[in-house]
């Protein structure tokens, strides 16, 4: 059951740009990002997710934005991190991989375990200010599950 074990590996990793922390700038967010991150926000609440566990307030209009200095290369970014997506074998995980299941049917099971996934990761780290809506919509999408 070599399957089972290797289940324990991320399912994704995208890179997207952080803030140089030299120069980004708080902004206020739009309605149409306040909506999909209230969307995200509600969604891991219904797995039992909640991301004043991860330290953010979901309920900010604020955020950063990048502006650019002679620190960053008049880019406002610097270098790049991580926003991943794991499961956790688990009981309901290994009786799923017999059944060869779909990707989705290994999501929502996985769901249901409190990691989060790549859409919540990143949603977590825009309001942590360490990376812009920007960055993480174009390495995750926002808009569907």
């Amino acid at each position: 059951m070599l399957i089972g074990i290797l289940m324990m590996l991320p399912l994704g990793n995208m890179k997207p740009r952080y803030y140089c922390l030299s120069c980004k700038n708080e902004i206020e967010m739009t309605e149409e990002q306040l909506s999909v991150i209230k969307m995200i926000s509600e969604n891991a609440l219904a797995h039992h997710k909640d991301f004043k566990d991860f330290g953010v307030d979901v309920n900010t209009k604020k955020m950063f934005g990048p502006v650019g200095c002679i620190e960053c290369n008049n880019t406002g970014y610097s270098g790049r991190m991580g926003i991943f997506e794991a499961i956790h074998n688990d009981a309901t995980i290994e009786k799923l991989i017999p059944q060869n299941p779909s990707e989705r049917e290994i999501k929502e099971a996985a769901a249901m375990q409190g990691s989060l996934n790549m859409r919540e990761d990143g949603i977590v780290k825009i309001l942590k200010g360490i990376t812009s809506y920007e960055e993480v919509a174009s390495v995750v999408s926002l808009y569907e599950e």
